[in-house]
């Protein structure tokens, strides 16, 4: 690389994260090892209902992190406005589908166990849920979704808390409220916003389209969604290290989208992300120029990603940041997991959109790539 000092920002959220300690084979212990033709769920909260942070849970580490705060939006047409999730939201770990994209779920009661487990150091630990139904939430990529077409799906499992005393009542998606079901299908259609378009009127980015029952979301989950146990994650773990090394020893540059590579950025954290690491320069350039490959970048190289990443932030388009995670004090480590995160700043419908939606007023570490 040239002599040219490149400024790449690296948030580093200061709170919200827990169980954190990265070390060299980071085994995600919270797996889901619950057969699929039954019932009940191992569940890991995200956002506890009532919140307006998004946390996240990482499958590389197994650690959550805060990774923005939902802004208060008006939905269309009304004077009504939405931002606190108005159910428990989180996912099913160890469940993960042929994208690598975890089993989504919202759960029903106990709500004061979950809005104090945010505070707790364990707040990564599963708790037992039992499935009731599905909601058949949709997203659209494109300027406008029309006429069924353009939907991405993007289904959530409905669940009830065994802890709480509504277990007893909840067994099926008819046994929901209407009230809830309502709630969850104004708050999952228009949490995102939507626009205007000239021609066609307005556009939401997301639908609720239905709901599902028992029966037939044990069937969706089985058909979709594969349990990963754990010796086949000691193994993914494994491999995973032979491909980073491989990489970071030949120094080749995959002209083509990486699949290996990219399957294992998602799946298992590394230690040549770490900024001190012999491996470091090569690793994150060569990460950030695959993920502009599978954005569909052209004329990507190896000394133009940073400046192109960027590009796509101030453009608004979706786009990867490089960011590190701890806490400051105990239980925080110290010593910052560093991981590359799939972004996009919607701010489409926000009352402020001037809001951040991503932590970037958060302190901001500048490190110079030489």
């Amino acid at each position: 690389m040239n002599k040219t000092k490149l400024l790449f920002l690296v948030m580093v959220l200061f709170s919200g994260c827990a169980n954190l300690g990265p070390k060299e084979n980071v085994v995600f212990t919270n797996l889901n090892n619950v057969d699929t033709g039954k019932d009940i769920l191992s569940f890991v909260m995200e956002v506890p209902k009532g919140s307006t942070n998004k946390y996240e849970l990482r499958a590389a580490t197994g650690n959550l992190f805060l990774d923005r705060h939902i802004c208060p939006r008006v939905i269309y047409g009304t004077k009504n406005i939405i931002q606190k999730y108005p159910i428990t939201y989180g996912i099913a770990p160890g469940y993960f589908n042929v994208d690598g994209d975890p089993l989504d779920v919202v759960v029903i009661g106990s709500d004061s166990k979950y809005q104090e487990l945010i505070k707790n150091p364990n707040i990564s630990k599963p708790q037992q849920v039992r499935i009731v139904g599905l909601y058949k939430m949709e997203e659209c990529e494109e300027l406008v979704c029309a006429n069924g077409k353009g939907w991405i799906q993007d289904w959530k499992i409905i669940a009830v808390d065994l802890d709480d005393k509504l277990s007893k009542f909840i067994k099926d998606i008819d046994d929901v409220s209407s009230d809830l079901k309502y709630e969850i299908t104004d708050y999952w259609s228009n949490y995102k916003g939507g626009r205007v378009i000239a021609g066609y009127g307005y556009s939401s980015k997301t639908r609720v389209d239905g709901f599902l029952n028992k029966k037939e979301t044990l069937d969706f989950v089985k058909k979709n969604f594969t349990p990963v146990d754990a010796k086949a994650r000691e193994k993914e773990v494994a491999d995973c290290h032979e491909v980073y090394a491989n990489r970071a020893k030949t120094k080749q540059v995959n002209q083509n989208i990486d699949k290996v590579f990219l399957k294992c950025l998602e799946q298992v954290h590394y230690e040549g992300f770490k900024p001190k690491h012999k491996d470091f320069e090569f690793l994150n350039r060569y990460s950030a120029y695959q993920y502009l490959l599978k954005l569909g970048e052209t004329n990507v190289k190896m000394d133009n990603v940073y400046e192109k990443m960027a590009k796509r932030k101030s453009e608004g388009k979706t786009y990867y940041r490089y960011v590190s995670y701890d806490l400051p004090t105990p239980p925080g480590t110290g010593n910052p997991i560093f991981e590359w995160i799939k972004t996009v700043d919607q701010t489409i419908g926000c009352v402020d959109t001037n809001s951040k939606q991503h932590y970037e007023e958060r302190p901001i570490l500048d490190v110079v790539i030489k």
